[in-house]
């Protein structure tokens, strides 16, 4: 049996023909979505697809960064990127879903490569099981819905 550590709440309000602003329940700065143009929107920001996109890639490369940090090898001059490619196909109903989310980090460092070698190695296997968003994305999660 699982157990609720914690939750929170958004709150999102419509701005323009496909436009959101999100509220966080923390002093965050708002974060705003917009549809394309092929979808009535302005393409004014992202849309929730490259949020998404954005999310698991972030949650993985946070991720890997605790990892390496919990191998207690010293890596001062890290500098870690990524790459987040999103595909999106239409389903047997031709409505339109993510199919997949492919991340690629690019792990560097100057001075220390042998001891990033070392902590690669310890971790390559394991950080992506502690990505909360990858991880619940990968095996699916309730969403439920009240339109009041």
């Amino acid at each position: 049996m699982t157990e609720e550590i914690h939750s929170f709440e958004i709150e999102l309000s419509k701005t323009g023909p496909m436009e959101f602003t999100t509220k966080f329940d923390r002093n965050f700065p708002d974060l705003y979505f917009d549809e394309p143009h092929r979808s009535g929107g302005n393409n004014k920001y992202p849309n929730a697809s490259r949020v998404l996109t954005a999310a698991v890639a972030n949650c993985l490369s946070a991720s890997f960064i605790f990892c390496l940090a919990k191998t207690r090898i010293e890596i001062p001059d890290l500098l870690i990127s990524c790459k987040a490619s999103c595909y999106i196909e239409r389903n047997e109903k031709k409505k339109l879903r993510v199919k997949k989310i492919d991340v690629q980090l690019y792990p560097k460092s100057e001075n220390f490569q042998e001891n990033l070698s070392l902590a690669l190695d310890r971790c390559k296997d394991r950080f992506a099981e502690y990505c909360v968003v990858s991880q619940s994305v990968k095996k699916g999660f309730d969403v439920n819905f009240i339109i009041n």
